[in-house]
């Protein structure tokens, strides 16, 4: 331990001094102890997590989110608010990791408990796509309907999240836990999940709810899953070619916002711009993406991630996913968590879910595919 004291002094002097007092030193040493720490748990449970971690605290501070000068008076200081809070996500997320892997867990209650969740915004979902919740509102439609008469009323499908794209997120994620139960009442919610994710339009929450089915399916009915893998391809196959997909192949909508993250990126392709970086660095670099507001985030949590950590953070996230996928392949069990966490794989293509209050359900997911005393 003592050797670790001495290692953990050392790097914080270079990344600190000279343009920050010893005081800060020590204070910044005892919170990267900490996390020596939370990354040593984690180890014995999962090295790439434990590995992960310590790289976005690494990209963090080395690269700058936090930076600290007490020989000019007053003293300077700058501090990354948003890439603080992302941090801070990160952290917990690993410090749930280890707990939820330590707790004793009832699979059959955290399923139900899952399922609930989905059934609830779903139905919620439904409720406001009638137009019959007085709760949320949608201000945007209900301004356009006021100053056009003619303009058909609409409701708005957002569930408890205030956003219709979120919503039809944790729906899918949420999903295959009604698949672990035969009874009718959790086929009907099932049933129910898919028609409120259809009401919010959400083209990256429906593709995934729909091929995280078929994934389940595979593996109970195979020949059926295809069959229904081929309808949903050839659907796709004509929906493109008939130009319904015209909206979101449009480069200006997206794809040329990818397109300027990656030139962007190319400038630290191994490091990145350090952790939670994205917003700060991408509106001053493109200045011409802020007027629609939109670009908080990537909109795809694997070219956030390789913007701000580079290609190890990439790496590391997709060996976690491959290591995964790999275990089930190989042994077939818990089918259920590992169906949730395909849908997020699929999803953080086109959105981030790991960046919100669903990436709770990502890691319970995780925990309950690599977990085998359940």
């Amino acid at each position: 331990m003592n050797i670790l004291i001495v290692l953990t002094l050392v790097a914080s002097q270079i990344l600190l001094l000279p343009s920050t007092s010893f005081r800060w030193v020590k204070e910044i040493s005892t919170e990267a102890l900490i996390i020596i720490a939370l990354c040593s748990l984690i180890w014995k449970k999962n090295k790439i997590i434990s590995l992960y971690i310590g790289w976005s605290v690494f990209t963090f501070f080395a690269l700058k989110g936090y930076w600290v000068n007490e020989q000019v008076t007053p003293p300077e200081f700058s501090l990354d608010v948003f890439g603080l809070l992302t941090l801070s996500n990160v952290i917990l997320f690993g410090i749930f990791y280890y707990i939820l892997h330590e707790i004793k867990i009832d699979r059959c209650l955290i399923y139900k408990a899952i399922g609930a969740v989905c059934i609830f915004q779903s139905v919620y979902v439904i409720i406001q796509y009638l137009d019959c919740d007085q709760f949320f509102v949608n201000i945007s439609r209900l301004l356009e309907w006021q100053e056009n008469k003619s303009h058909p009323k609409l409701g708005w499908p957002v569930g408890t999240w205030g956003n219709e794209t979120l919503v039809s997120w944790c729906i899918a994620i949420c999903s295959p836990y009604l698949l672990a139960f035969n009874k009718l009442r959790y086929k009907v919610g099932y049933g129910i999940s898919f028609i409120a994710c259809l009401c919010t339009k959400s083209s990256a929450g429906l593709v995934a709810f729909i091929f995280g089915f078929i994934f389940w399916l595979f593996f109970k009915k195979r020949k059926i899953a295809v069959i229904l893998f081929t309808l949903v391809i050839l659907f796709a196959v004509y929906a493109y070619c008939s130009g319904a997909f015209t909206y979101y192949f449009n480069s200006p909508h997206l794809f040329k916002v990818w397109g300027k993250v990656i030139e962007i990126w190319h400038e630290k392709e191994i490091t990145g711009f350090g952790l939670g970086s994205f917003k700060q660095i991408f509106w001053q670099r493109a200045p011409e993406f802020r007027s629609d507001g939109w670009w908080a985030q990537v909109h795809n949590d694997y070219l956030q991630v390789l913007f701000e950590q580079g290609i190890i953070g990439l790496g590391l996230m997709f060996t976690l996913f491959g290591v995964v996928f790999y275990n089930f392949f190989k042994k077939r069990k818990n089918i259920v968590p590992v169906t949730s966490l395909l849908i997020s794989s699929m999803i953080m293509f086109w959105g981030f879910p790991m960046r919100t209050g669903m990436g709770f359900v990502v890691l319970l997911s995780l925990v309950l595919s690599e977990r085998e005393d359940l």
